[in-house]
C-alpha cells in the first residue's frame, strides 16, 4: 500500500492515499513528520501489510517503508517500490493454540480414574490452610508488659501472695506497696514520640545511666526506636542554587514563543551565492583542523587563494597540509594522532607542519598543557603558533593580522605553500 505525503515550510500535511487527499495543519514541520509517520504505522499495523510512505518535505524527498511490526527503513531514490499499489492485504488465520487448556470435566474423570481409593478417601474433606496476618503475629507491644495501661486501684491484686490466690478464683485487693508502685509507675509513663530524660537512682550511690555508665547528676537523653510498622517520611534533598549566568540569569534555560517556528518560515530566507569552485595547483595548501573550532576558516581567509580551507574542499590525494589545532587537550591529543598517522601513511595527504592556536591568555596556561604541547610541535617538521586574538570572537568584527608573531606567521605559511619548498 502506498502513501504520499507533501509537507510545506509552515506545516501544512497533504496526504494522499487511495486517491483520496486531505490536507492538515500543523504547528511545525516536524509536528507534520510525526503525524505522517503514525497515519502510515496504523496502516500497516491494520491492514497487515506493510506501507510504502513518500514524503516531500522542505530538506528533500524521500521513501519510506513501515513494516507492520512498526519497523521502518528508508529507500534508495533510485529503488523500485517494494510494494505493488494494488496489493491486497493477506488474511490474518488465527493459529492453532500449541497448548489448549484441558477440559475440566475430562480433568475429573481422569483423576477419578486414576486415584487410588485411599487417596479419594483422605482428600475428600478439602484442607484448611491457616495463614497468619499482621494482625496475629506478636508485635512489640503485646510482648514488653506497657507502662502506659496499668491497672488502676481497684483492680485485683498482681504481684506477690495474693495474686498466686486471685489465679484460684478469688479477686483480693492489691496492698497497699503494690498500689503505690502503680501509682509511680503511671506518673513517669508519657505518650507520644521524642526524646526523654530518663534519671536512674543508683542504691549504691548517684545516679547510673543506661549501659552501666554513672553520671553523678547528669540527665540522660534516650531516642526511642523507630516503629517497624510506620513509614518514615521521605526527606527530599535540597539541590544548590544554580550559576548566576550573564545570558540567561539565574533561570535553567530559556523557552521561545510557542509560534516561532510558523514566524520564522514565513519570513523570507536570503539564500547564499554559491561558492567559486576551488582551483587547485601544485601551490594549493590546504589546512585541515585537528578538532572543532580551531581557526582554520579565520587563517584561510587571512591568507592568499593558495591556502584552502579543508571544509570548502577536501585536500586532494598526496596534496600538502597544514595541520591546525589549538591549546586544548582534546586538540592537542587529536594533532598527536594525526602525526602517528601521517608518518605511518594512514592518511591520503601530507601533513607538512602544524599550526597552534592559543585559545586563552598565555597566563592562562598550566605547566603540563605547555609541555604537552612542547612535545606535539616536535612531532612535525615545522610547527608555528598563532597568539590568542580576543577581539575574533565579537560579533561583526573581521578578522585581521594583528601583531609581529600573528604576520611572521602568516608569511610563513605562504612560503611552505609555493612549489618546490
Amino acid at each position: 500500500m502506498r502513501m504520499t505525503a507533501v509537507i510545506d515550510p509552515v506545516g501544512t500535511l497533504e496526504l494522499a492515499l487511495g486517491g483520496e487527499k486531505t490536507t492538515s495543519g500543523y504547528p511545525s514541520v516536524m509536528d507534520a513528520r510525526r503525524s505522517a509517520m503514525s497515519i502510515a504505522t496504523d496502516l500497516a499495523t491494520e491492514t497487515s501489510t506493510a506501507t510504502e510512505l513518500r514524503i516531500e518535505d522542505p530538506s528533500g524527498s524521500r521513501t519510506i517503508l513501515v513494516q507492520t511490526d512498526g519497523a521502518v527503513t528508508e529507500q534508495d531514490a533510485d529503488r523500485e517500490p517494494t510494494v505493488p499499489e494494488d496489493a491486497a492485504a493477506p488474511v490474518a488465520t488465527p493459529d492453532p493454540d500449541p497448548d489448549p487448556a484441558p477440559d475440566p470435566a475430562e480433568v475429573s474423570v481422569a483423576t477419578e480414574a486414576t486415584a487410588p481409593e485411599d487417596v479419594a478417601s483422605s482428600t475428600a474433606a478439602p484442607a484448611v490452610i491457616q495463614v497468619e496476618t499482621a494482625e496475629s503475629l506478636p508485635t512489640r507491644r503485646t510482648a514488653i508488659p506497657s507502662f502506659v495501661d496499668r491497672p488502676n486501684d481497684d483492680s485485683p491484686a498482681q504481684a506477690g501472695f495474693r495474686s498466686v490466690l486471685n489465679q484460684f478464683g478469688l479477686k483480693l485487693a492489691a496492698t497497699q506497696a503494690e498500689l503505690e508502685q502503680r501509682r509511680d509507675e503511671t506518673a513517669v509513663s508519657q505518650h507520644g514520640a521524642g526524646p526523654r530524660t530518663i534519671t536512674v537512682r543508683n542504691p549504691k550511690g548517684g545516679y547510673l545511666a543506661p549501659g552501666g555508665r554513672a553520671d553523678r547528676g547528669r540527665a540522660v537523653t534516650v531516642t526511642p526506636q523507630r516503629n517497624p510498622f510506620v513509614n518514615e517520611p521521605e526527606v527530599e534533598p535540597q539541590e544548590d542554587p544554580i550559576d548566576d549566568d550573564p545570558i540567561l540569569g539565574q533561570r535553567e534555560s530559556l523557552r521561545g514563543p510557542r509560534n516561532i517556528q510558523q514566524a520564522l518560515a514565513a519570513e523570507p530566507l536570503e539564500e547564499a551565492e554559491p561558492a567559486e569552485p576551488v582551483a587547485v595547483t601544485s601551490a594549493t595548501l590546504w589546512l585541515v583542523g585537528a578538532s572543532g573550532g580551531v581557526g582554520t576558516s579565520t587563517l584561510a581567509n587571512l591568507c592568499s587563494e593558495n591556502v584552502v580551507d579543508e571544509s570548502e574542499r577536501r585536500p586532494t590525494y598526496a596534496g600538502r597540509a597544514l595541520l591546525v589545532c589549538s591549546t586544548s587537550a582534546s586538540s592537542l591529543e587529536a594533532a598527536q594522532q594525526l602525526a602517528r598517522k601521517s608518518a605511518s601513511g594512514q592518511l591520503p595527504y601530507e601533513l607538512v607542519g602544524l599550526v597552534i592556536v592559543h585559545d586563552r591568555p598565555k597566563n592562562r596556561l598550566t605547566k603540563p598543557t605547555l609541555n604537552f604541547a612542547r612535545g606535539v610541535a616536535r612531532m612535525y617538521p615545522v610547527a608555528m603558533t598563532a597568539p590568542y586574538e580576543p577581539s575574533w570572537r565579537e560579533v561583526g568584527v573581521t578578522p585581521q593580522a594583528s601583531g609581529t608573531r600573528l604576520k611572521s606567521v602568516l608569511r610563513k605559511i605562504e612560503k611552505i605553500a609555493r612549489p618546490g619548498h
